[in-house]
């Protein structure tokens, strides 16, 4: 059984959620932690009753980590931000969306922060990496490049007006997601 943990929010209360995925997507089911007692905070199903031990130690390993991660995302936010682009900028300067059959606000792309030799994409407004990473992105030539940000593409990727090339990256750089429960500002109920 897959779990995954993450800190949220539960009827307006700071949480630690652990989901777990069983065999499939479509059965997946989740706990909320007090994020201070480590008490569930929500209903627990009577088959999960005796993981219950084991799923508050988890929990608890979880939230004594915070300070680490607090100070490791404090890094990263102080790094250079960087626009990614897959693939070359589109003719007319508007990525086109294949799904809904419409052109995009602007040319889609990824808001990272650059390290060395590692890109820190940051996926924290529910934008999907796996979209342009996966499939075809693989294959694309990547870029930097800069612009003006005038929206938000339709898989929750930032999208630039007067997108312009500022470096074609010969060699791919490591990858590292920053999703939500990872960023500050995520974080700020915590202070």
């Amino acid at each position: 059984m897959e779990t995954d943990i993450t800190h949220s929010t539960y009827n307006g209360q700071p949480s630690i959620e652990v989901t777990m995925c069983p065999w499939s997507y479509f059965h997946m089911f989740a706990i909320h932690f007090d994020a201070t007692t480590f008490e569930p905070m929500s209903n627990v199903r009577p088959e999960d009753v005796a993981k219950l031990p084991i799923l508050k130690a988890q929990v608890e390993e979880f939230a004594n980590d915070y300070p680490a991660r607090l100070a490791r995302i404090a890094e990263i936010s102080a790094l250079p931000v960087v626009y990614l682009r897959l693939g070359e900028l589109p003719e007319g300067g508007r990525s086109y969306n294949y799904r809904e059959g419409h052109s995009e606000a602007g040319v889609s792309c990824y808001r990272a922060y650059q390290g060395k030799g590692v890109l820190y994409l940051d996926c924290v407004d529910g934008c999907d990496p796996m979209v342009m990473l996966g499939g075809s992105g693989a294959t694309r030539k990547w870029y930097i490049i800069s612009g003006d940000v005038c929206g938000v593409g339709s898989d929750g990727e930032p999208v630039l007006n007067n997108a312009q090339v500022v470096k074609k990256l010969t060699r791919k750089p490591s990858i590292e997601v920053l999703f939500a429960a990872e960023h500050p500002a995520f974080w700020s109920w915590a202070k």
